[in-house]
């Protein structure tokens, strides 16, 4: 996978910018060496970059969990701006069982697809175990997004060994690893739980004549 092959120190850098970051990890795995000669980058894009590109509040950014919606915003501004030709729509993911996610999930990214999918999910439901604990009332929940995780579907696998799994390109390297295998029935239930009950993902694919 291109992006199991980006840097590893990548897409870090803010615990709290992960909307941000999520869309420089996805329009990184897209981009070639001669687009990063174009816009003047080493071999990746960072959320630091397209905060000043878009001329965003980083207040903002660092204070709330950022919407599907907005991350569709965002990212359609930096295609336009770094002039990449991608399309991006936000569209409600099919939750209605295992099998009908994991068809979702097969009918628009990877493969012949080209393409992949921004999710906000509950990363303990994903992974399947508590990896974020968050004392609630605390001074550190209310700098906090708790266990609200930006991240990216890059595939499908569905095979006699691994049926109905999704492959996660993650910015928190250091928490989940760069790729990792999320079980559909564990992403299902981490999109079901996330706390704002928004369930629509962001499709990112390649423009094809």
């Amino acid at each position: 996978s291109r992006w199991g092959d980006l840097p590893t120190h990548c897409f870090n850098s803010h615990t709290n910018m992960g909307g941000l970051q999520t869309i420089a990890l996805a329009l990184s795995g897209f981009l070639s060496e001669e687009d990063y000669e174009s816009i003047a980058l080493p071999n990746h894009v960072t959320a630091d970059f397209l905060a000043w590109t878009l001329s965003l509040n980083i207040t903002d950014l660092l204070s709330n969990t950022i919407d599907p919606q907005t991350i569709t915003d965002y990212t359609r501004s930096a295609c336009d701006a770094l002039s990449i030709n991608l399309s991006v729509n936000t569209q409600e993911a099919n939750l209605e069982s295992v099998d009908s996610l994991s068809e979702f999930f097969s009918n628009n990214i990877g493969g012949s697809e080209f393409g992949v999918a921004l999710v906000l999910v509950d990363i303990n439901k994903a992974l399947g175990f508590e990896i974020i604990s968050v004392d609630e009332g605390s001074e550190a929940a209310a700098l906090s997004h708790g266990c609200s995780h930006w991240c990216v579907v890059v595939s499908v696998v569905d095979t006699e060994r691994l049926t109905n799994t999704a492959i996660i390109a993650d910015p928190c390297m250091n928490k989940c690893g760069r790729l990792w295998r999320c079980n559909m029935n564990n992403l299902r239930n981490g999109l079901l739980e996330i706390p704002s009950g928004d369930t629509n993902v962001v499709l990112i694919k390649v423009l094809t004549s």
